[in-house]
């Protein structure tokens, strides 16, 4: 193999929560422009995981959420990415409060329908956490009078969004 086909790749510290209720305790390979969201969300049917030292293939069917450490957004700088308070009213009954990050969408039904695999979520004791979509079973939005966005805005979500991820 030639060297100029190796690709270095970085790892962050993520809790992938299986839909047994197992947990794995590891980290996401992440190359050098990926972020958590593209590698759980890309087309690939297994998330590769580094686990003890040995490296893992997860299905990612069977991962019910994964919880990322160390990530750039938080409660102080949240206001920088666009998003809309909800709760998560979850398939195995567990709610979840806080807020669903807008990736280049306005509105929460766009992304949640996006057909994206997982949605990523932020709440204050949790940080982010990305909810398997098919585990959602409810979203209550907040009542508020909704403003449009427009295509400038959306476009400069989804920058905000990679560069803190």
């Amino acid at each position: 193999m030639s060297m100029s086909n190796i690709i270095n790749k970085s790892l962050t510290q993520a809790d992938v929560f299986l839909d047994d209720g197992e947990l794995l305790q590891g980290n996401i390979y992440l190359s050098q422009e990926e972020t958590v969201d593209d590698v759980i969300n890309n087309g690939n049917q297994f998330l590769i995981l580094k686990v003890d030292g040995a490296t893992r293939m997860i299905n990612k069917n069977v991962v019910s959420k994964v919880s990322v450490s160390g990530n750039q957004i938080n409660a102080q700088n949240i206001h920088l990415v666009p998003h809309e308070k909800v709760q998560l009213s979850l398939r195995n009954g567990n709610l979840s409060e806080g807020v669903v990050l807008l990736k280049g969408f306005s509105r929460v039904s766009s992304e949640i329908n996006s057909g994206a695999s997982f949605t990523a979520f932020f709440s204050d004791e949790k940080g982010v956490v990305y909810f398997r979509t098919d585990t959602i079973a409810q979203v209550f939005l907040e009542n508020k009078q909704s403003a449009g966005k427009d295509t400038s805005d959306i476009i400069a979500s989804r920058q905000e969004f990679r560069a803190l991820i």
